[in-house]
């Protein structure tokens, strides 16, 4: 079966990739005298820039339950985006020292034990490399994705009111989650402290 693409949401993606794109590339403020001075063109252009990624979202939660297949969706998500994440991550947990801090490269060896347990947290707990804060989304995608059934099931048991079922959804994951990952985070961090 050939699925037909509706124009309207690739153009939409279009948009969303020229934003995202002036988002990076918007001069910021003018240093002057050891200050910094804020034009207003370019206040507006950031602003007028600032939502590109917000427009991925919105055209995600549309189609994340058109034809949904929770497991076949899972493997998508493992090949296309958390192998390359889990690629990336590891490259970059190697290389950041050399890249940024123009360090030798036997400085790749020589990571400590807490390191090693933030590259863990990065990947399989899913938190945000603070050497690639710039991969929130695909974590925030992940995340999405692997509790889309929790959504799904609470929006076919409440249907009388959506929105606020929606929001109830929305604002219940990001305590729960953030708290689990705060949970996880001291435990592991706790378990490398020297005694």
């Amino acid at each position: 079966m050939h699925n037909k693409r509706d124009w309207s949401i690739e153009l939409m993606r279009i948009i969303a990739c020229i934003i995202v794109i002036g988002c990076h590339t918007v001069p910021g403020p003018i240093s002057v005298g050891g200050g910094k001075e804020y034009l207003p063109s370019r206040i507006f252009l950031k602003c007028f820039f600032a939502d590109g990624v917000a427009v991925f979202w919105v055209i995600t939660g549309f189609f994340l339950f058109y034809n949904f297949d929770y497991k076949q969706r899972l493997k998508k998500t493992f090949k296309q985006i958390f192998i390359p994440y889990t690629i990336y991550t590891i490259f970059i947990f190697y290389f950041y020292k050399i890249f940024v801090n123009h360090l030798p490269f036997t400085e790749i060896f020589h990571y400590t034990k807490a390191e090693y347990v933030e590259l863990f947290n990065n990947i399989f707990l899913l938190y945000i490399p603070k050497y690639a804060p710039h991969l929130w989304f695909l974590v925030t995608y992940m995340i999405l994705i692997i509790v889309s059934p929790f959504f799904l099931g609470f929006a076919k048991k409440v249907t009388d009111n959506a929105a606020a079922a929606r929001n109830f959804c929305i604002l219940l994951f990001s305590f729960l989650f953030r708290f689990l990952q705060s949970i996880i985070h001291t435990i592991s961090v706790a378990l490398i402290q020297p005694k």
